[in-house]
């Protein structure tokens, strides 16, 4: 019922978003800077999605001086164990606490999706990135 409601330009929009990273308009790009930004729908309550890699830390949405020459970064950020040393652990707390302190560090950045992890089960070394 509410895809009926929605037009084909909202339609589209939900599928393929806006931006990247670091690529907002100057003026955007402080509210927009992440990896990937799916715009609201007011009309329908549709929230905007602000989407920024992880798990192993918040990905910085504007490029620093030493990668393009331009923009500032936007701060820290903490480098988390990966998924597969806190698995090794078997320590369900250690989990939690795990997940908990990184996505709170996500939100208090403005990220309201986090993106990862990924698993290549697929074990084909000529795949690369198969895995997304």
């Amino acid at each position: 019922m509410l895809v009926a409601r929605m037009n084909a330009t909202e339609k589209m929009t939900l599928l393929s978003g806006v931006y990247g990273l670091g690529w907002a308009p100057p003026e955007e790009q402080a509210l927009h800077g992440y990896v990937g930004n799916v715009p609201s729908v007011p009309r329908l309550g549709i929230p905007w999605l602000s989407l920024q890699d992880g798990p192993q830390g918040f990905r910085d949405g504007k490029y620093g001086k030493g990668a393009f020459g331009k923009g500032e970064y936007l701060g820290t950020s903490t480098q988390w164990p990966s998924g597969l040393t806190i698995g090794a652990t078997w320590d369900p707390e250690l989990a939690g606490e795990w997940g908990a302190g990184m996505g709170a560090e996500f939100r208090l950045k403005g990220a309201n999706v986090q993106l990862g992890p990924g698993l290549n089960v697929a074990r084909v070394p000529q795949g690369g990135r198969n895995f997304e």
